[in-house]
């Protein structure tokens, strides 16, 4: 089993083992992430009204790039990256352009048809290793440019 430290190494990894792992219950509709010392403050039929509302949207924070995220001589593009299963399905365009790295929060919410894409449809592996070789890795993500 991996290791995982306060420079959130391996905890994306930890992120994609639960959500595999809560895939096989039915009646969830939505996944939040929470780290540290987060609290929530709403009750359960609070956050599901949110939910609600949300209407399968997504709340994940991003902000601008971080250019000394990246670590130089790694590939950032879907198609190094192998970050598509089935890449047939993807404009040859997007699977090469490269990605940007931004920093964003762990704390968010996912809808479960998001939390099934990211397990069935990408692979992160990749991703994750590479996010890996940098400090403060499970505060990253990638957006298409």
């Amino acid at each position: 089993m991996e290791e995982y430290d306060s420079s959130g190494h391996n905890i994306n990894l930890g992120h994609r083992r639960c959500m595999e792992a809560l895939l096989q219950y039915p009646k969830w509709t939505y996944l939040l992430h929470l780290q540290n010392n987060d609290v929530i403050i709403k009750s359960i039929y609070e956050i599901e009204r949110i939910f609600e509302i949300f209407g399968g949207a997504n709340d994940v924070n991003i902000v601008k790039e971080i250019g000394e995220r990246r670590v130089s001589g790694l590939k950032w593009d879907p198609m190094s990256m192998k970050l598509f299963r089935n890449e047939s399905l993807i404009d040859r365009k997007v699977l090469l352009e490269p990605m940007k790295v931004v920093s964003g929060s762990v704390q968010s919410s996912w809808s479960r048809a998001a939390v099934k894409w990211l397990i069935e449809d990408v692979d992160l592996t990749i991703a994750i290793n590479q996010f890996n070789k940098t400090v403060i890795s499970d505060y990253l993500e990638f957006r298409k440019t």
